[in-house]
């Protein structure tokens, strides 16, 4: 008499014949949680794909409030290619901490670049920023602003 394996196979009993499982060893049951662990951790990693985006913004904003500027900037920096494919409260919010790091930094001129980025996004859609981020946004502008104007006039513009 031959004995029937269980119908569900997962994924994987989709792709290799139960007569594999059976000669490594491995019941039907064990083929199944297999299926289910690595379907799991697929669905997990797809989950975090889509909030894995605003990682880097969020760590970025943790290490300026840490005041920790030159770690900020370095991994604002490294995830500026990741850009493209956010949405516009990450970009806003990755221009804000890109160009409040810079600002601490003394790099005014990527400092304004950036907050300039941040501000036209927020205009654009007024969400797309919390009320303290809009605080820092303005008030990290203005010393942006006055700092640059200080610079002018040193020079004789």
């Amino acid at each position: 008499m031959r004995t029937r394996l269980a119908p569900s196979f997962g994924v994987l009993g989709f792709f290799f014949a139960p007569a594999t499982f059976a000669r490594l060893g491995i019941a039907a049951s064990g083929v199944a949680s297999l299926c289910n662990v690595l379907l799991g951790n697929v669905l997990l990693g797809v989950v975090f794909l889509g909030v894995g985006c605003t990682h880097y913004v969020g760590r970025g904003s943790d290490l300026y409030y840490q005041g920790r500027y030159i770690e900020a900037a370095h991994v604002l920096e490294m995830s500026e290619r990741q850009l493209r494919g956010a949405d516009e409260d990450d970009r806003a919010s990755y221009g804000l901490y890109r160009g409040a790091t810079l600002f601490r930094l003394g790099d005014l001129d990527g400092a304004r670049r950036w907050l300039e980025y941040s501000e036209q996004l927020s205009l654009a859609h007024p969400a797309t920023l919390r009320g303290d981020q809009r605080e820092l946004l303005q008030e990290t502008m203005i010393a942006v602003r006055a700092d640059l104007d200080r610079r002018a006039a040193a020079r004789g513009f």
